[in-house]
């Protein structure tokens, strides 16, 4: 009678054991024969470690001709800036931050907002699709590289544009925090989440002409003053890079750099976005 008992209470018991070692058995084979990592874009081709083929990570829509200021594609319409060209590094900056110089210090953007790079990020914006941050700021990594030249990674933070609380709990993510943290993890540099804050809400900047962008971003946003005056003077912090999906007129990443500047005038403030839109 005990051992029938026993024999009872120890059979569901070997039974789990027997297929928790079966299960450890296949995951054991299956890493000899795992398949070979497919392209997210294409589904072809096999991926490198940026989720993407060789042939989509080359495809994707570079701004060539950066303006040296703005990050903006210059093109054709080369104009160099005298007080800014060298013999061995001649200066590109676009005709209009000769005419109205931004607030911010400089800026760069890893790709052109065009097919696919507009498709993807308008998914991860509108559709929650964030398994596209991952591929995409490791294809504009090397941008950022370029923007941080010089600098040292514990004198540097990043700083996501915020979202007005109403429309992150609409969202239920802010973008712009997804890429920072993305971007910062490889590099070892620190995101500053709640130094930078949506004062009051705005209109959606792509319903807005060009004109109209800044006025809708007027005083927009609130900077955690003592906050920011122990980063400079307790961390050394000298750099603040301004973190967005997409940059089109600036007005934006204007309106930040201007709020943390009426802070710490010192600070170098740039701005890095994911892709740039055309004006036109």
């Amino acid at each position: 009678m005990f051992q029938q008992k026993l024999s009872t209470f120890l059979r569901p018991q070997v039974y789990r054991v027997a297929k928790w070692l079966d299960e450890c058995v296949g995951q054991f084979e299956a890493g000899f024969n795992r398949p070979l990592r497919r392209c997210l874009l294409c589904g072809s081709g096999e991926a490198g470690d940026q989720a993407l083929c060789t042939g989509c990570f080359d495809d994707l829509p570079r701004v060539r001709s950066p303006c040296s200021i703005c990050g903006g594609n210059v093109g054709s319409a080369r104009l160099l800036h005298p007080d800014l060209t060298s013999a061995v590094s001649p200066a590109l900056i676009c005709g209009q931050c000769i005419r109205v110089p931004p607030v911010y210090d400089k800026a760069r953007c890893g790709l052109e907002y065009e097919f696919p790079a507009d498709e993807l990020i308008r998914s991860i914006k509108y559709r929650a699709a964030l398994h596209w941050i991952p591929p995409l700021t490791c294809s504009v990594s090397s941008e950022l590289d370029i923007l941080l030249d010089g600098c040292q990674s514990e004198q540097v933070r990043l700083i996501p544009v915020p979202l007005h609380r109403s429309k992150a709990c609409h969202r239920g993510f802010n973008q712009a925090a997804a890429i920072a943290r993305a971007l910062a993890v490889p590099k070892r540099l620190r995101v500053e989440h709640r130094l930078l804050l949506r004062a009051r809400a705005t209109r959606p900047q792509a319903a807005l002409a060009p004109e109209s962008r800044r006025e809708n971003m007027r005083e927009a946003f609130i900077v955690d003053a003592q906050r920011l005056r122990d980063l400079r003077s307790i961390k050394a912090v000298t750099t603040l890079v301004l973190i967005d999906d997409v940059m089109t007129t600036g007005a934006t990443a204007d309106e930040c750099a201007r709020a943390l500047k009426a802070v710490e005038p010192s600070l170098t403030i740039l701005v890095f976005a994911l892709a740039r839109k055309s004006q036109c």
